[in-house]
């Protein structure tokens, strides 16, 4: 009986040990990746990871002081005073001819008798200042002044060419002086200066003083 043909014990010994060679070689090298990859693999499977943020201080903190709260500003808040002197149909009036609401402040009443300004000391409240648009102004200033500055205003104004006159309780002197027109009025306690400049609505001292004194 014939020999089968089959493999050579003394080929495959030698073959098979340069085989396991170089697989222990392989894992050798392999090794130190294998931590890597295991939290590569953990990582995908938790999703992506956030990087913390860093809190920025504020550049005012940075430089020592505190930045405080921004305050809005109230549009209708400087105008409140001004408003309270007029009735709805003469502050659209005024409102319509100036595009606006007036310029409030505390100025002194806008006066040719700068004397009796001084005299008198007046306490300003408000005065309101009304450009229109086109042409001509409008300058009223409410001021408290002492109990005997009736008496004084009527003898100066009266001595400086104004005509003044009885006015409820109290006196009104007016006089035109170059393109103005001026009107005072004294009365418990309040002086009421107006300057008239090339505008002049109807009756508007006596509108404002109604809302000063009503009734």
């Amino acid at each position: 009986m014939a020999k089968l043909g089959g493999r050579n014990n003394w080929l495959a010994w030698p073959v098979g040990l340069i085989c396991a060679a170089i697989i222990g070689v392989l894992v050798v090298v392999a090794l130190p990746m294998v931590g890597p990859s295991i939290d590569w693999a953990g990582s995908a499977l938790r999703g992506p990871t956030v990087a913390p943020r860093v809190a920025v201080e504020p550049e005012d903190a940075r430089l020592g002081t505190v930045a405080g709260p921004v305050e809005s500003a109230d549009p209708s808040a400087s105008v409140d005073e001004c408003h309270s002197l007029y009735t709805d149909v003469l502050w659209e009036e005024l409102s319509s001819r100036t595009g606006g609401h007036p310029i409030q402040n505390d100025a002194l009443p806008t006066t040719h008798a700068t004397s009796l300004a001084a005299a008198l000391g007046p306490k300003v409240l408000e005065t309101c200042a009304w450009n229109a648009t086109t042409t001509g102004s409008i300058v009223t200033t409410v001021s408290e002044v002492e109990g005997g500055a009736q008496g004084i205003a009527e003898a100066s104004l009266g001595s400086q060419g104004y005509v003044c006159s009885e006015f409820g309780d109290g006196i009104r002197c007016t006089k035109n002086i170059d393109n103005t027109r001026e009107d005072h009025v004294f009365r418990d306690g309040l002086w009421v200066a107006t300057q008239f400049s090339a505008w002049e609505p109807s009756l508007y001292t006596e509108r404002v003083a109604e809302r000063l004194w009503p009734g």
